[in-house]
């Protein structure tokens, strides 16, 4: 389990898919490509940048994002 797994699991405690969804529109870290956080290489710096984007990932707006 890398870092980016632990934190959507344990912080965030939101679904996988919806979390990668959202990195992969809003952080340039993430290819469009990775679906699971597990294909992420840079896990370390991408859970920084959540850290510093706390916007996208409040308690709720993640499960409550419109489509």
């Amino acid at each position: 389990m890398n870092s980016l797994e632990s934190y959507i699991e344990m912080v965030l405690g939101d679904d996988e898919t919806t979390v990668m969804n959202i990195l992969s529109e809003h952080c340039y870290l993430v290819s469009d490509n990775a679906t699971h956080a597990a294909e992420v290489a840079n896990s370390g710096e991408v859970v920084a940048w959540m850290d510093r984007n706390p916007h996208f990932f409040r308690k709720g707006l993640v499960k409550t994002k419109r489509r």
